[in-house]
């Protein structure tokens, strides 16, 4: 199914949706929560966790490059089948975690995102490891970057 469409929120907020047979959920929670009471109905959902962190600390887990990796070939076999989806990514505050990887699945899939400009706290550590498995954002974006408009374009543009 095409990606068409992105979205990002709040764990709180998914938890709130009705599950929807052309909806696609990536659902993060923090390592020692549990899995967010999602509805069912959903085409696809896909359960991570890992800490909201940009650096190794210990006693948090770090996004890796094998997270990374799942999360990539899941948004690709999306992408890959026939149907136009739609994409929901939730993390606890729906503020970075899943802004990232909102960001990298609409620069993935060139989708509409309408909220992309609500994206400028996203964790840039998501992103880049994401990006790292599959470059479609342009990682030149200099950091840190204080006109956050210019940070989110600059990001949302494609690697040539």
């Amino acid at each position: 199914m095409t990606i068409c469409h992105v979205d990002f929120c709040s764990r709180e907020e998914a938890q709130t949706h009705a599950g929807h047979y052309a909806t696609a959920l990536i659902s993060i929670t923090d390592p020692d929560s549990p899995a967010a009471a999602l509805a069912d109905g959903y085409f696809s959902v896909l359960r991570t966790s890992f800490h909201d962190i940009l650096e190794s600390i210990d006693g948090y887990r770090l996004f890796d490059r094998s997270e990374a990796e799942r999360l990539v070939l899941y948004l690709n076999w999306l992408h890959s089948l026939p149907d136009e989806i739609r994409l929901l990514c939730h993390c606890e505050a729906g503020v970075s975690r899943s802004a990232a990887v909102a960001v990298f699945a609409a620069a993935l899939s060139k989708a509409v995102f309408p909220r992309f400009l609500h994206a400028t706290l996203s964790n840039r550590h998501v992103l880049r490891t994401l990006n790292a498995c599959e470059p479609v954002v342009d990682a030149r974006a200099p950091e840190p970057d204080p006109d956050a408009l210019a940070r989110i374009e600059r990001l949302m543009q494609f690697s040539s």
